[in-house]
């Protein structure tokens, strides 16, 4: 589908747009004729329209549809012009947020660009550095395949509530969804995601390997006990209760609850089967073995 960038009467293709909403884009490609190009690439650069997409007076045309798209570049950002001259003479400029290059990945995270449907060129390097996790090369693949996709966490979160104008704290159990790679909003070709690697986005990515590689400590049932030696979790009256050894490390009212506070407090992640253990190991050598219960 072709696009064009229009400025009063003034119009160039658009080749590839990439939009963070009306703050301003974070990739904007186009080919037309030089004075277009740079009269276009002026007015992206002016004071005036910065952080303005909706008053840019810069539409891009949507075929089919009966508004357009607004650009602007964001506030406060020195883009990189990338600009090259056609064998037809046109020029093909693209300007480029900093937030896309290696040098403005942090801990929170980074964007990369894409062409391609499979594993963007870098991802796998640049995930590596952010993260504080140790990562092998070979994960690569299936790091970015889950990454995009939705992974749901068990947590314990305190929440305050009031009674006779009185504060009482109180811990719960809830459950949660996390996306570490998001897909921005783009047109033409190229794609653009957002990783996260901070915080909560962290420890999904530690789920996300753990789940892959079935790392964590597996349980055997009996009965209403699950057992690894040292660790025990038994069930009585309704009350799970984790022990290690003869020491009662916590009471839960449900076992989800008990395995999410071993995980958050311990940095232990037991695994519950119903199989024996000996299918676990095949597991881990690439052999299914169904879980009995999951912990996110």
């Amino acid at each position: 589908m072709i696009y064009t960038i229009e400025f009063g009467k003034l119009k160039a293709m658009l080749i590839d747009f990439v939009n963070e909403g009306s703050d301003g884009c974070y990739f904007l490609r186009m080919v037309g004729d030089e004075p277009t190009v740079n009269a276009i690439w002026a007015r992206l650069s002016s004071r005036e329209t910065r952080g303005k997409a909706w008053s840019s007076g810069l539409h891009i045309q949507i075929p089919g549809r009966s508004y357009p798209e607004y650009a602007a570049l964001m506030k406060g950002v020195t883009y990189k012009t990338v600009r090259s001259r056609l064998p037809s003479g046109m020029i093909d400029l693209a300007l480029v947020h900093p937030r896309l290059t290696v040098a403005e990945d942090d801990e929170a995270g980074f964007f990369v660009l894409s062409y391609v449907d499979g594993v963007p060129a870098g991802f796998f390097d640049r995930l590596n550095c952010t993260l504080t996790i140790p990562l092998q090369a070979e994960w690569g693949p299936w790091l970015w395949e889950l990454g995009r996709q939705p992974v749901t966490r068990w947590l314990l979160e305190t929440k305050t509530s009031r009674s006779k104008d009185q504060a009482e704290e109180q811990v719960h159990l809830v459950e949660k969804s996390f996306l570490p790679i998001t897909m921005m909003k783009s047109l033409g070709n190229v794609r653009c995601f957002s990783v996260r690697t901070h915080g909560d986005y962290q420890a999904t990515w530690l789920e996300i390997i753990r789940d892959q590689l079935a790392l964590g400590i597996p349980m055997q049932k009996k009965g209403k006990t699950f057992q690894a030696d040292p660790w025990m979790l038994e069930e009585k009256e309704g009350t799970h209760c984790l022990r290690a050894g003869d020491e009662v490390l916590i009471q839960a009212p449900s076992l989800n609850y008990a395995l999410t506070w071993a995980k958050e407090h311990l940095g232990v992640k037991f695994l519950i089967w119903n199989v024996p253990v000996k299918s676990i190991h095949k597991k881990r050598a690439g052999i299914e073995a169904g879980p009995l219960c999951s912990i996110k």
